[in-house]
């Protein structure tokens, strides 16, 4: 009937949002953007001269093979370099 709940097994719900969603390279740039600010802030937060900070821009890279958990076939990679 319309508008009654369903219940779903947890795989089966989380296949479906993995199937319906649709993620770009411009969604994960922009994560990785919002990221590299997070940890820049927690940087300054913590007495570390601005200076001495710097950010390059965001890259998206194919990973080499699918994993079962991820329906596009991409994976995630964050790159921190400290000198």
């Amino acid at each position: 009937m319309v508008g009654l709940v369903k219940s779903l097994p947890v795989d089966e719900m989380e296949k479906l949002i993995l199937t319906n969603t649709a993620i770009d390279d411009d969604d994960l740039r922009a994560l990785g953007d919002r990221r590299v600010r997070v940890v820049r802030d927690w940087l300054l937060a913590h007495e570390l001269e601005a200076e001495r900070i710097f950010l390059l821009p965001s890259r998206i890279e194919a990973s080499a093979g699918k994993s079962e958990s991820d329906a596009n076939g991409k994976g995630s990679r964050v790159d921190f370099a400290l000198k």
